[in-house]
């Protein structure tokens, strides 16, 4: 039996400081509504292409999914894991400070962009993996949260 392949994916979760603190980006998903009807809201989450970093990936996910642009932390926030036909993926969950929000952008006919104060983003993404990742987000200044296993679900 062949090893099982993994593929390592970024995600960043995208933050600028709003009037009442800081906000972090949610995008809508791909693929269909939450159960029930509405939006599915995650993170922008994409594979790390051959000879880019994990932090190029989250930056060209923002861009690409968010329309936003601005520096990514070096160091992940947070990770997780899934599984998928062909093997897991590996994700790296990075912060970016927006620094600029495009009107127009390469995803922006399949996606909307959503605002949230940062400590309530958690409750409104989907799936617990994610909700788990954005329980673990914390700007700066606000203190770390403590380490968590990587297990879960797919992201977005």
């Amino acid at each position: 039996m062949a090893p099982e392949r993994v593929y390592e994916q970024a995600a960043v979760a995208a933050w600028r400081e709003g009037e009442g603190g800081a906000e972090v980006l949610l995008i809508s998903a791909r693929g269909g509504d939450a159960p029930g009807g509405g939006r599915r809201w995650v993170l922008p989450q994409g594979g790390v292409e051959p000879g880019e970093t994990p932090v190029q990936a989250a930056a060209s996910e923002a861009w690409e999914e968010a329309g936003v642009e601005g520096e990514v932390e070096p160091r992940p926030f947070a990770g997780f894991e899934y599984e998928i036909g062909a093997g897991r993926c590996r994700v790296s969950a990075f912060r970016m400070r927006v620094a600029w929000e495009a009107p127009d952008w390469p995803e922006r006919d399949e996606r909307e962009r959503r605002w949230l104060p940062w400590r309530e983003a958690a409750a409104a993404v989907s799936g617990e993996t994610l909700r788990g990742v954005l329980e673990r987000f914390r700007p700066p200044g606000e203190g770390e949260a403590k380490p968590k296993g990587m297990e879960g679900e797919e992201a977005g």
